[in-house]
Parts: structure tokens; sequence; C-alpha cells
């Protein structure tokens, strides 16, 4: 039997559950910082799966809010930006650029309370 994180790797659109994804999301956080939340990414550029892919780009923002001390923002803006050069349903486009603007808007809050 695989881990779970390979089995969604090797089947990336299939419809995982909410707890799969949010394990994904813990083991792809271990990675050290060059690498952390690698896997995370890689299933964002590779579903097809729209669940899968609106349930990933709601944990970006949270994450950074999270987080903050990580300094992951413009990579995840970066990866947020590759995923939306893909051919992707409207709403779930629509949801991408959202992320983006909750993306920007964090960069200002924290400059405003530094």
């Amino acid at each position: 039997m695989q881990p779970f994180f390979l089995q969604i790797n090797n089947s990336p659109d299939q419809d995982w559950s909410d707890g799969k994804l949010n394990g994904l999301w813990a083991y792809s956080r271990l990675n050290d910082d060059q690498n952390r939340y690698q896997e995370f990414h890689e299933l964002l550029l590779t579903t097809t799966n729209a669940t899968t892919q609106k349930w990933l780009l709601e944990v970006y923002p949270q994450m950074v809010t999270a987080h903050p001390a990580e300094n992951q923002r413009d990579r995840f803006m970066s990866q947020v930006n590759k995923f939306l050069q893909r051919e992707i349903q409207d709403d779930v486009k629509d949801e991408a650029e959202k992320v983006v603007e909750q993306l920007k808007s964090s960069s200002k809050t924290a400059a405003e309370t530094s």
C-alpha cells in the first residue's frame, strides 16, 4: 500500500477527500524551506479536478496568514499565476484570481503592521 501522498500524486484527478488533501498539505509543509509545499504546488499544477483545485486555492491565503514567518507569499503568488496559465474552468479561474488579490493584499497588510 502506498502512502496517501503518493496515491494523490499518482492519481491527481481523483476526487480526494478534504482529510486527504489536508494531510498532503501537512506533509508538504514538513519539507525543508526550499521544497516546502512542493507536493501541494504540484497537485495544483497537475489536477484537472475542479473541486480539488478550489480546495487547494482556498488554502493559499490561509497559509500566509497562519504562517507569516515562513515568508512564502511571493512563492504562492507565483504558483497560482502558473496555475492561471493552464486551461481551467471559468469558476476556478475566478477563484484563482481572487486568491492572487488576497495574497497581494496580505503583503500590504503585513507592511502596514510592521
